[in-house]
C-alpha cells in the first residue's frame, strides 16, 4: 500500500471516526490532576495531525499499540496535543491507557523545583545515560519545562526536562518512593 493511499484511507477514517468522538469523553475527571505527560497507546492504526484538526496533514500514521506522550490535560474537538514520537494532535477516540505502570503524573505546584539530593543532580541531554550537560547542587532552583516533560525509565526511575538554569533532564527519584530529588520551591 503507497504512503499517499494509506493516507487518504487514513484521512477517511478519521472523518468517520470524528462523528464518534463527538459522543466520547476523554477529558480528565474532576478529581483528576492533569494527564500532560501521561503514556496513551493507540487503539487501532491513527494519524497524528499537524494541526487540531483530522483534515490536516498527517505527519506520521502511528501503528495499533504505538505510545504517545500527551501534552496538554483535555481534550478539545475530539483531539489531544501530544509531544511524543511526534509533536501533533491524536484523536480521543483512537487512544487507550499503556499497559504496565501506572502513568507518571507530573509534578503540582508550579514548574520552580529545589535540589534536595546532597551530592546535587547531574543533567543529561536526554534521560538515562545520554551525554552529561552540566549539573545543578543541592538547594538551587530549577524550572521544569512547560509543559512538564516526564519520562519514567526501566529501572522505575522518573526523569524531568528542565529549562533553567540548564536545559536537559535530571532523576527526580524512584517512582514510589518517598525520596525525591526534587521538591516545589517555597
Amino acid at each position: 500500500m503507497s504512503m499517499n493511499h494509506l493516507l487518504r484511507w487514513s484521512q477517511s477514517a478519521m472523518a468517520i471516526a470524528a462523528v464518534t468522538v463527538a459522543s466520547t469523553s476523554f477529558a480528565p475527571s474532576a478529581h483528576a490532576q492533569g494527564i500532560t505527560g501521561q503514556c496513551r497507546a493507540i487503539k487501532q492504526q491513527t494519524a497524528v495531525f499537524k494541526e487540531r484538526s483530522s483534515t490536516s496533514t498527517a505527519l506520521v500514521i502511528l501503528k495499533a499499540d504505538a505510545k504517545v506522550t500527551l501534552a496538554e490535560d483535555a481534550a478539545q474537538d475530539g483531539l489531544i496535543a501530544v509531544s511524543a514520537p511526534t509533536k501533533g494532535f491524536v484523536q480521543t477516540a483512537n487512544l487507550k491507557m499503556c499497559p504496565g505502570k501506572p502513568p507518571v503524573t507530573p509534578p503540582a505546584g508550579g514548574s520552580c523545583r529545589v535540589v534536595t539530593q546532597k551530592l546535587g543532580l547531574i543533567v543529561r541531554k536526554e534521560p538515562m545515560s545520554a551525554d552529561v550537560v552540566g549539573g545543578v547542587a543541592m538547594n538551587e532552583k530549577v524550572t521544569l519545562a512547560n509543559p512538564a516533560e516526564m519520562k519514567e525509565a526501566s529501572d522505575g526511575r522518573t526523569w524531568v526536562k528542565i529549562v533553567k538554569p540548564l536545559e536537559g533532564w535530571v532523576s527526580e527519584g524512584f517512582t514510589g518512593s518517598p525520596f525525591k530529588n526534587l521538591e516545589a520551591c517555597k
